[in-house]
């Protein structure tokens, strides 16, 4: 039985002219990577995706190999089949508009685990990690997820405080008794627009407004239940007379 996963490469054009790419294949991954499409044309400072194909038969083997564009840039290919019947997809993406956030918000994102072939249940553990383009890994993070019987979708967000400004790609690593299966994703982190602090802004008056209806309620309620007292104080005092001069 063969399996076979389609999975997508993001590529960024940094430069200020727009770039063809054509792809190509070395090693012994013929047939194992499959390109829809050799070429690809990227704008400037415009990203896109470039999708692959993988397919692999169930027996031991490994494949070594990568996919170059232009003889220059190079995505190696690491594949290793086996005769197990359970193993995992994993797919991870960003769920920010445009990929962008602003600096000091939230990472969002959606996680989807695929388990195949039996369906057992199984504990798997997903690993987390961001860097930026340079390598250079600014957060790690584990989670376990218990008893994974069919596909399953979870959503994770992450601080973005401690990240400069600039592109990164956060990675997973889906860990299963017998392999991992990988998955990542391009974000940008960039300043808040006047949007974002208006709209702070709004927030920290809606609390102020709040806290203040808050006191306002608490005053009156404390000087009715103080006049209420006052009442029965003062009717006290009118029966104990009362009775004082009887």
């Amino acid at each position: 039985m063969i399996q076979r996963v389609n999975k997508n490469l993001t590529m960024f054009n940094s430069c200020n002219y727009p770039q063809t790419l054509n792809a190509g294949l070395s090693g012994n991954i013929n047939g194992i990577v499959l390109l829809p499409e050799t070429s690809i044309t990227i704008g400037p400072n415009e990203t896109k995706n470039f999708e692959v194909t993988f397919v692999s038969p169930i027996y031991n083997d490994t494949f070594i190999g990568a996919i170059s564009f232009n003889n220059v840039k190079k995505v190696d290919i690491f594949i290793k089949s086996t005769s197990n019947p359970l193993w995992f997809d994993a797919n991870i993406v960003v769920l920010n508009k445009d990929y962008k956030v602003s600096q000091g918000d939230k990472l969002k994102t959606r996680v989807e685990m695929i388990p195949m072939g039996d369906k057992n249940k199984i504990d798997v553990t997903l690993n987390y990690e961001i860097k930026d383009y340079q390598g250079k890994s600014y957060l790690k993070k584990s989670e376990t997820v218990l008893a994974v019987t069919q596909s399953t979708k979870i959503d994770r967000n992450f601080e973005t405080g401690m990240l400069p400004l600039g592109r990164y790609v956060i990675s997973l690593q889906l860990i299963y008794p017998g392999g991992v299966a990988p998955s990542s994703a391009y974000f940008e982190v960039t300043e808040k627009t006047p949007e974002d602090i208006f709209g702070l802004i709004l927030m920290i008056i809606g609390i102020f407004i709040f806290l203040i209806i808050l006191i306002i309620i608490f005053i009156i309620i404390k000087r009715k239940k103080d006049k209420e007292r006052e009442e029965e104080e003062e009717e006290i005092e009118e029966e104990t007379e009362d009775g004082t001069d009887t």
